[in-house]
């Protein structure tokens, strides 16, 4: 059809309307076409559906996560509304970036996993989001999606910088690699971690190294006589002998804005903590500091 055609057939049968109450003019609908060009062809006038091609096994790509939207939403932010096309190299670099995140298991070598047109229907969802667009966008978001978007919606820079600190640690490939190793906790998914998984991950990384938290230890083992958490005390030797002895967790104090791929984590980095304030910790990992749950341990037991 041509595109004169398309807009008399959505005008006739009241199938569009513009926020004025106009009719769709052809010339509008040249413009959509050419932003959705992943499900449209254009021969001058002539408009057609994209032939999407057959397989034997549909992929439908997960969801999105939080690292992803965000990414998505700094690209955003980033290029104007005509620009959101699967055609743009700042869309496909975006693309090429999701596809490094160690987030998803099941989509290594899937040319469908968040290509460029899928990266390019996430920006136009984001129109429809976005009270300040002019527009209509495509409506099928997320309710994440609109989280996310409400939630920098005043902070632009505060999105830019996880933005950056994301991109930053999955530049590293071989870090990459190690993040994907790092399996999730039961209750992961009730963490609201405003950094995402990728930065989470990042600090269990730091946090697990092997030879800087044996080091930890002996310093610490060497300066006090023993291994209890600096928060409650806790000693697992005391409680269960030789069963604990040595036995400690260590925490990554450094606050996930602060995480960066190519930084390196010291001794002063670490605390030493049990498994139960190490939990406390993690629950509210972007505000709870060591310092802090020392504080409300101790006001509880003053209060009993």
């Amino acid at each position: 059809m041509t595109t004169t055609e398309i807009a008399n057939e959505l005008n006739k049968n009241n199938w569009y309307r513009k926020n004025d109450g106009s009719e769709i003019t052809a010339f509008q609908i040249h413009g959509r076409t050419r932003t959705y060009s992943n499900l449209f062809n254009r021969n001058g006038a002539i408009v057609s559906l994209v032939e999407q091609p057959k397989t034997e096994k549909s992929f439908r790509p997960p969801k999105w996560h939080r690292d992803e939207i965000i990414l998505a939403l700094d690209l955003y932010h980033s290029i104007e509304p005509r620009e959101m096309d699967s055609k743009n190299p700042k869309v496909i670099e975006v693309s090429e970036i999701l596809n490094k995140l160690p987030i998803h298991k099941e989509r290594i070598d899937n040319v469908k996993f968040r290509n460029p047109n899928g990266v390019s229907m996430k920006l136009n969802n984001l129109k429809a989001i976005d009270p300040e667009y002019d527009g209509k966008g495509m409506d099928r978001y997320s309710k994440l999606d609109e989280e996310v978007f409400f939630e920098f919606q005043k902070n632009n820079d505060g999105l830019k910088r996880i933005a950056k600190q994301i991109k930053k640690t999955v530049s590293n490939s071989e870090l990459t690699k190690n993040l994907y190793r790092i399996g999730e906790d039961d209750d992961e998914e009730q963490l609201k971690v405003k950094e995402g998984k990728v930065i989470y991950k990042l600090h269990k990384h730091r946090e697990r190294n092997p030879k800087l938290n044996k080091k930890k230890k002996e310093n610490y083992l060497k300066k006090y006589g023993k291994l209890d958490c600096e928060i409650c005390g806790f000693d697992f030797y005391e409680i269960y002998g030789e069963l604990g002895k040595g036995f400690m967790e260590c925490h990554h104090k450094m606050p996930l804005c602060e995480i960066e791929g190519e930084s390196q984590t010291s001794l002063d980095d670490l605390a030493l903590v049990c498994a139960n304030c190490h939990r406390m910790l993690h629950r509210e990992l972007d505000s709870l500091s060591v310092n802090e749950l020392k504080k409300i341990i101790k006001k509880r037991k003053l209060r009993y």
